[in-house]
């Protein structure tokens, strides 16, 4: 096979490969598969000497690039990871009084506590970069209401492509359930509370409040 039928086949694989369950890969798992492919080329009996990322493959990082981009539209890009916490710990830390939502001071740990559950996985780090605008309340195609993390959409410079290095774990919707304290309505109740010549999300009460 030459570099042009093997950048060709790459390209096609890069854009029809599913798992098991039928489910598209996320962006780690596409490039994880790229690099393998290039140690099996490269290693005995092939020995190819090839960089898959390299010039002459690309057609097939244009593809790679651009299912990348679509899971990041679809908001499928990231590796769905497994809680840190139990869930009858989650189950008891919700239905505490530190996290009621009928105070101000426990309203705001009530969302900064689904925010990370939800969004923010890697830590504290540029949380403080958080805007009102940075959620948006929306309706799916089958009339469900959710609410998703718009602060890394791919409308700003970053197009969510092999080189991008995310500073936010976008794990895609957070949606309305039965509960009258979920995490959406929460977040809904918060957003409606927030002082609007502040521009920043995570808004301390006013003191006459707490």
């Amino acid at each position: 096979m030459t570099d042009e039928e093997l950048d060709e086949s790459l390209g096609e694989f890069y854009t029809e490969v599913k798992t098991q369950k039928g489910e598209d890969y996320s962006k780690s798992s596409l490039i994880s598969m790229r690099h393998t492919i290039e140690r099996y080329l490269n290693n005995p009996p092939f020995k190819r000497g090839i960089q898959l990322s390299a010039a002459k493959f690309s057609l097939s990082n244009k593809m790679l690039n651009a299912k990348i981009k679509d899971l990041k539209r679809q908001g499928k890009q990231n590796v769905q990871h497994m809680l840190n916490i139990s869930l009858g710990d989650l189950l008891l830390l919700k239905s505490s009084p530190i996290i009621e939502i009928s105070h101000p001071l426990s309203l705001l740990r009530n969302v900064w506590f689904h925010v990370v559950l939800y969004w923010c996985r890697r830590g504290r780090e540029r949380q403080r970069e958080l805007k009102p605008e940075s959620f948006t309340l929306e309706v799916d195609e089958d009339g469900k209401c959710f609410a998703t993390m718009t602060h890394d959409e791919v409308t700003k410079n970053h197009q969510g492509g092999v080189q991008e290095n995310p500073t936010y774990e976008k794990n895609g919707r957070l949606y309305e359930t039965d509960s009258p304290t979920d995490g959406y309505k929460t977040l809904k109740l918060y957003i409606s509370k927030l002082n609007p010549e502040c521009t920043a999300f995570f808004q301390y009460p006013r003191r006459d409040l707490e």
